[in-house]
């Protein structure tokens, strides 16, 4: 189990993401007081940013590091990007403007589908192969 601490960073930031914004939220939302409702959702969605920033890190490091060329590996723009947007939560949009949160949280969880569905490494059985599969023409 070579990428476990990748899998298990991945799961937990996606997790939290998947969770925050799909179950405890909308659920707060529903059975509390608005202000007592939008309190409580502001913390949760500054927590999973804090969460995202630690996982985000250890996962952009990891990808560097196991990557040549890094640059070419979209799997490390997808992490860099969710990772700004838990930077842009946990420091400027939570403190300004929180509102606009939920919208940056849920970018964040749709770019975390492709990372979910096609795993970290090219050369997993989760990534099927790479991803992308190789289409080849008079097979079939």
């Amino acid at each position: 189990m070579p990428y476990l601490g990748e899998r298990l960073a991945l799961t937990l930031w996606v997790g939290c993401l998947w969770a925050v914004g799909y179950i405890s939220v909308p659920l707060l939302q529903a059975e509390l007081p608005p202000p007592v409702a939008q309190a409580l959702a502001e913390r949760l969605y500054e927590t999973a940013a804090y969460l995202g920033l630690a996982c985000g890190l250890f996962l952009l490091f990891t990808q560097v590091a196991a990557t040549r060329p890094w640059w070419r590996n979209w799997r490390l723009w997808l992490i860099t990007l969710m990772w700004l947007g838990a930077v842009l939560n946990a420091f400027v949009l939570s403190r300004w403007l929180p509102g606009a949160v939920s919208g940056v949280h849920l970018a964040m969880s749709l770019l975390s589908l492709a990372l979910a569905g096609f795993g970290l490494r090219a050369d997993t059985p989760a990534a099927g192969g790479g991803g992308f599969p190789d289409i080849k023409p008079g097979r079939g």
